[in-house]
C-alpha cells in the first residue's frame, strides 16, 4: 500500500476536488508534463508529497505551489511576507504552536483568528490553535519558508 497515494486520495475528499494537485499545475502551466512524470516517478521512489518534491527539483517554488494547493481546496493563499502583521495579533498563538505548526495568526475579528498555515488541512493542528487561542480559526494557505521567516524575526514577542 502507497501511503503518499492514500493521503494524497484521502486529502482529495476532503477538499472535494476532482483536480489532482499535477493536474492543476499542469492547467495552470506551472510544470510541463515531462516535469510532472519526472516528479510522479521521484515521488513514488522516495515517498514524500508530490508538492514537496516538485518543489525540491527546483520545477515550482513554494508560491506555486501554494497557489495551486489555494486552487485546490477552496483555502486563500496568503504571501506573508507581503503582509504587515503586529505583534498583538502574533503574539495570539504561543511560539510553541506556531513552530510546531508552521502557522501564523495574521488578523482578529470578533471571536475569530486568521491563521495562515502552511498545512490548513491539518485538523489536528486547526484543533490545537484554536484551544490555546481561544478562538476560532479562519485557515489560509501560506509558504512554509515565508511563515518560518515570520515565526524567526518576531519569537519571542
Amino acid at each position: 500500500m502507497d501511503i503518499n497515494k492514500d493521503k494524497d486520495i484521502s486529502t482529495q475528499r476532503i477538499v472535494g476536488k476532482t483536480d489532482l494537485l499535477g493536474q492543476i499545475l499542469l492547467k495552470k502551466r506551472f510544470v510541463t508534463a515531462a516535469q510532472l512524470e519526472e516528479a510522479l516517478a521521484a515521488q513514488k521512489k522516495e515517498g514524500g508529497l508530490l508538492g514537496d518534491t516538485m518543489v525540491k527539483k527546483g520545477f515550482i517554488t513554494e508560491e506555486f505551489l501554494c497557489i495551486a494547493l489555494a486552487s485546490q481546496s477552496d483555502y486563500c493563499y496568503i504571501p506573508v511576507e507581503r503582509y504587515k502583521v503586529t505583534k498583538d495579533i502574533l503574539k495570539l498563538i504561543p511560539f510553541e504552536a506556531a513552530a510546531k505548526y508552521n502557522c501564523i495568526a495574521i488578523e482578529k475579528i470578533g471571536s475569530s483568528l486568521t491563521v495562515v498555515m502552511a498545512n490548513p488541512l491539518d485538523q489536528e493542528a486547526v484543533k490545537a490553535i484554536e484551544a490555546a487561542t481561544h478562538y476560532k480559526a479562519v485557515c489560509a494557505i501560506g509558504a512554509k519558508g515565508q511563515i518560518e521567516k515570520v515565526i524567526k524575526a518576531n519569537y519571542p514577542i
